[in-house]
């Protein structure tokens, strides 16, 4: 309504596949829905300045590679997942997973690349945000599941307004919820992230520390989160 525009996207399996664990198929996308994916990358190609991401997961390689297919014409690109413990019981493979998305980013722009976990809570949410222009929420995690296996609901939300459009609004909220910092300080994204990359004692968040915990050995790894934690559903 007004000056806001919504585009709806979602995940569906390919139920014409026999995918373990997935629904036989809809009759309404009877060979799936990738447009959950299809938004995410449209949006990270797109991507001119800077990117905030919140996610409880972010495991997707396909996610990670078109993130670094853009980095170098990007300036800041902030991450806030949860503590790596906190979702390994569910992942399983969360350390390894975890370090095979971020470490090419990390390596690739260690001055414009910034990824914190929340120190009291878990964070739940899956949230990106480009350019302060254009934000995309809704219950699809950033794994292959989430994109192409579950049964997923994502909206991408645009602002026609210029100044303190929506998606800036909602980037400087969570910032200020997370970073426990006065609104004003956070209006530009760019040089705001420097409270991401040394966050003070007062702030929620922590930098990322990829070495900070291991995964219990799995016997067949890659069997296991192709086929049972991380399948495709394409």
């Amino acid at each position: 309504m007004g000056s806001t525009q919504v585009q709806v996207a979602a995940t569906y399996p390919n139920g014409a596949r026999g995918i373990t664990g997935a629904p036989a198929g809809y009759a309404f996308a009877r060979s799936g829905d990738r447009s959950v994916r299809d938004l995410l990358h449209h949006a990270v190609q797109r991507a001119r300045r800077c990117i905030y991401v919140e996610d409880q997961y972010l495991v997707d390689r396909a996610t990670s590679e078109a993130l670094q297919a853009v980095l170098p014409g990007l300036a800041s690109l902030v991450i806030l997942i949860p503590d790596t413990n906190a979702v390994n019981k569910e992942v399983h493979q969360a350390w390894s997973r975890r370090r095979a998305f971020l470490d090419p980013l990390l390596s690739a722009a260690p001055g414009k690349v910034v990824v914190c976990t929340h120190r009291r809570s878990i964070v739940h949410s899956k949230v990106w945000i480009f350019d302060d222009q254009f934000a995309i929420i809704g219950s699809a995690n950033c794994n292959r599941r989430g994109m192409t296996h579950d049964s997923e609901i994502t909206a991408g939300v645009y602002d026609v307004l210029t100044t303190y459009n929506w998606a800036k609004q909602l980037r400087m909220s969570l910032w200020g919820k997370h970073l426990h910092l006065a609104p004003e300080l956070l209006e530009d994204p760019v040089a705001a992230a420097v409270h991401w990359a040394t966050p003070a004692a007062t702030a929620d968040v922590l930098v990322y520390d990829p070495l900070g915990g291991t995964d219990e050995p799995v016997t067949d790894p890659d069997f296991v989160w192709n086929k049972i934690v991380d399948p495709d559903g394409s």
